[in-house]
C-alpha cells in the first residue's frame, strides 16, 4: 500500500515526463524489487517456459500490464485527485468481481466486507468533494 501511494503521488508531480516513460521506469523498478523474492522463494531449475509460454508472457507484459500503465498513467496527470483516488479504490473491486464472475473462485466473507469498504470509501469521496 506504501508502494502504490508513493506511485501515485509521484505520478501527480512528475507532469512533464511523458506517460510511456513514467512506465518503464516504474515497471522496471518493479521488476527489481520483486526479482529477489521471487529467486529466493521459487525455484528456477523447475522453471521451464515454452515458445507459447513466453508469446503469452510478452502480450501480458507489454498489453496487459504496460500499455494499460501509461495509459492511466497518462490520464493521472490530467484528472483532478479526487477522481484518481475513485479509480484508484475501484481497481480491487474489479478485480475481486471478475475473479468471482468469471474465474468463478469463490467469495467470502472478507472480499464481500473488503468490497462494501472500498465502496464505502468511494462513496464518503464522493459525497465530500461535492
Amino acid at each position: 500500500a506504501a508502494f502504490y501511494a508513493t506511485v501515485m503521488t509521484l505520478n501527480k508531480k512528475f507532469r512533464d515526463i511523458s506517460a510511456y516513460e513514467r512506465t518503464v521506469v516504474q515497471l522496471a523498478v518493479a521488476g527489481i524489487v520483486v526479482a529477489p523474492y521471487v529467486f529466493l522463494t521459487e525455484d528456477p531449475a523447475r522453471w521451464s517456459v515454452g515458445a507459447w509460454q513466453l508469446v503469452l508472457l510478452l502480450i501480458v507484459g507489454f498489453m496487459h500490464t504496460g500499455y494499460t500503465y501509461a495509459l492511466f498513467f497518462g490520464a493521472v496527470s490530467r484528472l483532478e485527485t479526487q477522481t484518481v483516488a475513485i479509480y484508484s479504490y475501484l481497481d480491487p473491486l474489479v478485480a475481486v468481481l471478475l475473479s468471482a464472475l468469471v474465474l468463478r473462485e469463490p467469495m467470502g466473507l472478507g472480499g464481500i466486507a473488503g468490497m462494501v469498504l472500498v465502496l464505502s470509501a468511494i462513496v464518503i469521496l464522493s459525497v465530500k468533494t461535492k
